[in-house]
């Protein structure tokens, strides 16, 4: 699934539109919603799902994506130990 194309939908904005780029954002609960949603439907189908996007790569976002229930991410190789990082420490037992 890309994250990319799914923000600029459901925001009804074109990220490189400087009018309304201001509007493409995942921080919104509605869109965390969505992406619960959409894995919540992919295991109940015992269907894979893997997600890619700049919001993939983006180590903020881990932990969100970690909670929805995503656990495959296609990411650009320079980002992939910050995101291992990420998901470490979102994955680790409170201390």
């Amino acid at each position: 699934m890309g994250t990319n194309d799914l923000t600029q939908y459901l925001f009804a904005v074109d990220r490189d539109n400087e009018l309304v780029a201001h509007d493409y954002s995942p921080d919104r609960p509605v869109f965390w919603a969505l992406l619960r949603s959409i894995a919540q439907a992919a295991s109940a189908a015992q269907r894979p799902l893997s997600v890619c996007g700049e919001l993939a790569g983006d180590p903020r976002y881990t932990r969100h994506l970690l909670e929805a229930g995503i656990r495959i991410v296609s990411v650009n190789p320079r980002y992939i130990a910050q995101v291992r990082d990420a998901a470490r420490a979102a994955l680790a037992p409170a201390t």
